[in-house]
């Protein structure tokens, strides 16, 4: 397997921090093709800051190879304003580390003229569309991306109902397999607050919107998994809940929407019941 460290400044986004750390030179996902999965959700070459604690994607040059599309892509990050002999210097050393790793049946002419990118975004562009992922699938895939983060950003409920108004049409099917995906790949990569968040929104729209509810209700058809309920759907379903481990069930799979309306909704109810006893099941 191939390998090449190297040791980059960086400059921490949050606290201003410098510092130096260690970045892998080489991704060969023909040695471990799992690396392609952890390079493309940008999990390779990321730091903590040791001041303040932040993660943060180091700007580093990396050779990345995949033989079985025959790809040898050079990421050079237009930030580190590298000299032109210096970049030729560097594409130098991780092509003949990579080819000096490879059995002599494995290397080919194309790992001689690696392809250069300057951002990160292009080099991902280009490993996409070696799968079949043309440019028009990837900038819909990063639309919808775009519109997850503004509706993560609003203010308050209003706020998200008119956005939610504004871009019903665009609640389809493939906006939640990416929402839901995006969850899913949280969880699984440690970061179970911002999954939370996700599956919180997934909720929330499908409550708001009746073309979110059928694109969810697709989703979770097609995944196997629980149907999506509302805020009173929620509460009416764990008033009549037969015993604690339903009712505990039952807030496990709703906990996105115990939120303030949630209680808000709770509070009302309790205040409006008849009678004592009504009261008292209700708290």
């Amino acid at each position: 397997m191939a390998t090449r460290k190297l040791i980059m400044p960086t400059l921490c986004p949050a606290c201003g921090a410098r510092f130096t750390a260690p970045a892998e030179g080489i991704i060969d996902v023909g040695s471990d093709p799992g690396l392609k999965g952890r390079f493309l959700r940008g999990q390779t070459n990321v730091t903590r800051c040791p001041q303040c604690g932040a993660e943060t994607m180091m700007n580093t040059p990396l050779l990345y190879h995949d033989p079985d599309h025959e790809l040898a892509l050079v990421l050079m990050p237009v930030e580190l304003a590298l000299h032109h002999n210096d970049q030729q210097r560097i594409i130098g050393d991780l092509t003949n580390a990579l080819i000096n790793s490879l059995p002599p049946e494995r290397r080919k002419g194309y790992l001689l003229s690696p392809q250069t990118f300057f951002t990160m975004q292009s080099l991902v562009d280009r490993i996409l569309q070696a799968e079949g992922i043309t440019p028009e699938m990837i900038e819909r895939q990063r639309a919808r991306g775009r519109l997850i983060e503004t509706f993560l950003q609003a203010r308050d409920e209003e706020t998200l109902r008119a956005l939610v108004k504004e871009h019903d049409a665009e609640l389809d099917y493939e906006f939640f397999q990416v929402l839901t995906a995006s969850a899913q790949s949280a969880q699984a990569d440690g970061h179970p607050e911002l999954a939370r968040a996700l599956m919180g929104l997934r909720a929330l729209l499908a409550e708001m919107s009746a073309t979110a509810r059928s694109a969810v209700a697709e989703v979770n058809a097609a995944l196997g998994m629980g149907e999506t309920i509302t805020r009173d759907e929620l509460l009416a379903r764990l008033k009549s809940a037969k015993d604690d481990q339903e009712w505990d069930a039952l807030v496990a799979a709703g906990r996105p929407l115990l939120d303030y309306a949630f209680f808000q909704n709770l509070t009302a109810q309790i205040d409006a019941a008849p009678d004592a006893d009504t009261a008292a099941q209700l708290r």
